[in-house]
């Protein structure tokens, strides 16, 4: 679990949890089934005010009715991260012509996708 620091008006900062959680609670039916009730947090911090981080919350919550020994894998839990740069040396890089010559960009398009597989097993 990660904490970050907010900021409040105040003056007084305190932490707030962002935290990747998965919570699972089994219930046994008779004919050899199990029920989960399956709650996913993906919490991240919020950097869009400068003066103060707050937390953006995505959270899903459901039930499933798995047979005893299958496996249920629950997917969506996405991350795109998204950046570019560039880079130039001062003065030479705005020479024309050869002024390309001295400037550089990169970009990246990252996609990271959570798997989560649950395999009940009834003892």
């Amino acid at each position: 679990m990660f904490k970050y620091l907010y900021q409040g008006g105040d003056g007084q900062d305190t932490f707030k949890d962002a935290a990747l959680v998965l919570s699972v609670t089994p219930s046994i039916i008779g004919d050899g089934n199990v029920l989960l009730d399956v709650k996913v947090n993906n919490d991240t911090p919020d950097r869009s005010n400068p003066g103060a981080v707050g937390i953006n919350t995505m959270e899903i919550t459901t039930k499933l009715l798995v047979a005893d020994g299958d496996i249920v894998v629950i997917g969506g839990i996405k991350k795109n991260n998204i950046a570019s740069s560039k880079e130039k040396v001062p003065g030479v890089s705005k020479v024309p012509i050869i002024g390309k010559m001295f400037q550089g960009g990169a970009k990246s398009d990252t996609l990271n996708e959570l798997l989560v597989f649950i395999a009940p097993r009834i003892l």
